[in-house]
């Protein structure tokens, strides 16, 4: 999954997972990456789980390195919802292997490797068939030649150092 910042704000992180911005406060505290107070912890500093963003005028607020916190969020169990915000990522593209994961509305996700889905089934007899294919299809490669495209296309210019260079903001 290609997140669309690399920071994010607990409310973006929430909608991601389906719930709120309180709640994955909670989660992070559970995992050891924010305090009693709710500000980071040191190990959430020297991993490079946060950093300050602007918030208004004249304060500021913490904001989450994308692919560390989401990657420490699934570690402790927590499941991404199904569908997440095309405003907060790119479309899913096919990369394997692949499992299954039932929602809570007793349909089957058939999962990418990286935790992001692009099938869904309506019964576990065709998520498993479903499996079976595209993990075989994964193991000789066909399944990368077929995404190639879509990746590309999704695949970032330049590095945004210096896209950063180039672009220069309206004032």
């Amino acid at each position: 999954m290609k997140f669309r910042f690399p920071y994010m704000t607990q409310t973006q992180l929430g909608k991601l997972f389906g719930t709120t911005s309180h709640k994955i406060g909670q989660w992070l505290k559970k995992i050891g990456l924010r305090d009693a107070e709710g500000k980071p912890t040191e190990k959430a500093h020297d991993g490079g789980f946060c950093t300050q963003a602007q918030s208004g005028q004249c304060g500021y607020h913490w904001t989450w390195h994308s692919e560390k916190t989401i990657a420490a969020l699934r570690k402790a169990g927590y499941a991404l919802v199904a569908n997440p915000p095309q405003s907060l990522v790119n479309p899913a593209i096919l990369n394997g292997p692949y499992s299954i994961r039932q929602s809570a509305s007793a349909e089957f996700a058939i999962e990418n490797a990286d935790g992001s889905v692009s099938l869904w089934a309506n019964n576990s007899m065709t998520a498993h068939v479903v499996i079976k294919i595209l993990n075989a299809l994964h193991k000789t490669g066909v399944i990368d030649r077929m995404s190639e495209k879509q990746r590309l296309l999704q695949s970032d210019l330049a590095p945004q150092a210096v896209i950063d260079r180039v672009v220069t903001p309206f004032e």
